[in-house]
């Protein structure tokens, strides 16, 4: 048996969530809750929640928002990942090791659409650093889309935003 890409467990979900909330000795709605689980079950897993869980558990010192849950699970901010992603590129350009653009990730894809490998090779440090910004800048976007893409896909109204008076 396959595990699911996405969905969180309710039971896991509830035992855990009732860890963060004694923690931050907070109280919360069933339809907060309910909010809460809609939304990170849309774009994680049971195991991905467990992870996430534990290291704000560990580590936060405030109450967490559904994103700080999302980032946890995923091993950083958007930004943070494309950070990581620039270094690996940087380091792929400077040995002349280009990647297979059918193989990449789509934030990448966007980070190395907006900062060409062959400009990387070239560029001097002030164009590095404009190469970078532009890099991270294309990821993050692409990786931050992507996730309200699938949380919008599988609960429609998680992203709505308030009317406007």
């Amino acid at each position: 048996m396959t595990e699911p890409t996405t969905g969180i467990d309710h039971r896991v979900f509830m035992e855990r969530f009732a860890l963060l909330l004694d923690r931050w000795q907070r109280t919360m709605s069933t339809p907060g809750i309910r909010e809460y689980h809609a939304i990170l079950a849309a774009v994680m897993t049971t195991p991905d929640f467990i992870r996430a869980a534990n290291i704000i558990y560990r580590h936060d010192q405030f109450f967490p928002t559904p994103q700080r849950f999302i980032d946890a699970a995923a091993g950083g901010t958007p930004q943070e990942l494309a950070e990581n992603d620039w270094h690996r590129i940087l380091h792929m350009a400077r040995t002349n090791n280009y990647p297979d653009r059918a193989g990449l990730p789509p934030e990448v894809l966007a980070g190395i659409t907006a900062a060409p490998m062959r400009d990387i090779i070239n560029a001097n440090e002030h164009h590095l650093a404009q190469l970078r910004r532009d890099f991270i800048t294309a990821h993050a976007r692409a990786q931050e889309t992507r996730t309200a893409a699938r949380i919008e896909a599988a609960h429609p109204h998680a992203l709505a935003k308030e009317p406007q008076a």
